[in-house]
């Protein structure tokens, strides 16, 4: 009798160990997400992981709003004849799947889908970069957040410094966004300024995550250095140049002048590089 409990016992342990190391292995999250870039409204932002090696974010931005994202350039001061139609587009391509981020912790590459100002018009393009981009401070500051018992931790990141609230109880290096790096599943992130909130709305473990974790594809593929270079403004202010002189009529040309420029929009999440 003695034996039979104690192999009861040991099959229970047995259930519930691979059940709670199934739990950590899938999972979806769901923030809210409030960015400055967006004009403060609330949006709903997903993350969905598998194992440690696997994670896919994206925010769902309201299909009713023309916004400028975060990676957008605006033109300002412009003198161009009005009458001249140089069929440029200064809207970046419109879609409510946003900020969509996939991190492949195999390969330690993160690939984010961007816009870039390319031949007249925003085109679609992926940007790879390193994965270890975080320089985190643990603290021993705790708080609760649905239950789970969360660490604070602290970084400056590309013109913002935030806080990560993360669970170890969740033993998942996966977080919002571009966001990893820490000993457990990061919670929350807020900036100093408010620009930036992801903040925890639902969690289901295990969740079944065939189909979500599909890396964004697009024509165009960049290195995170290639980025920054054809996203600076003048860069790009040269090529908006170079098109419009060979939009006009033979003879004409217009050279570079300050009445024509271009400038980064600071609302982005990324603020510099």
């Amino acid at each position: 009798m003695e034996s039979l409990k104690i192999c009861i016992v040991a099959l229970l342990f047995i259930i519930v160990f691979n059940n709670t190391s199934y739990s950590q292995e899938n999972g979806k999250v769901t923030y809210v997400t409030i960015l400055e870039a967006e004009d403060h409204q609330e949006m709903e932002g997903y993350l969905f992981f598998d194992a440690k090696n696997h994670s896919v974010f994206y925010a769902i931005r309201n299909e009713n709003r023309v916004q400028l994202n975060s990676d957008s350039l605006s033109m300002r001061n412009s003198e161009l004849t009005p009458s001249i139609n140089f069929g440029f587009d200064f809207q970046p391509p419109k879609d409510s799947l946003s900020y969509f981020v996939h991190i492949d912790r195999t390969t330690k590459q993160i690939k984010s889908r961007r816009n870039i100002f390319r031949n007249g018009r925003y085109q679609k393009c992926i940007v790879l970069e390193e994965i270890d981009i975080f320089n985190w401070s643990l603290t021993d500051e705790s708080k609760i957040i649905m239950d789970y018992k969360a660490y604070k931790a602290e970084t400056a990141f590309r013109g913002r410094s935030y806080t990560a609230w993360y669970t170890p109880e969740i033993n998942i290096n996966a977080g919002p966004w571009k966001f990893n790096g820490l000993p457990g599943l990061i919670l929350e992130v807020t900036d100093s300024e408010g620009g930036v909130q992801f903040l925890l709305s639902s969690l289901e473990i295990p969740y079944e995550t065939e189909g979500e974790l599909l890396p964004p594809s697009e024509d165009m593929v960049l290195t995170f250095e290639e980025y920054i270079d054809l996203n600076d403004p003048e860069t790009i202010a040269n090529e908006f140049l170079d098109l419009i002189n060979s939009k006009l009529p033979q003879g004409s040309k217009i050279s570079s002048s300050p009445s024509i420029s271009f400038k980064k929009n600071v609302k982005g999440i990324e603020r510099m590089f």
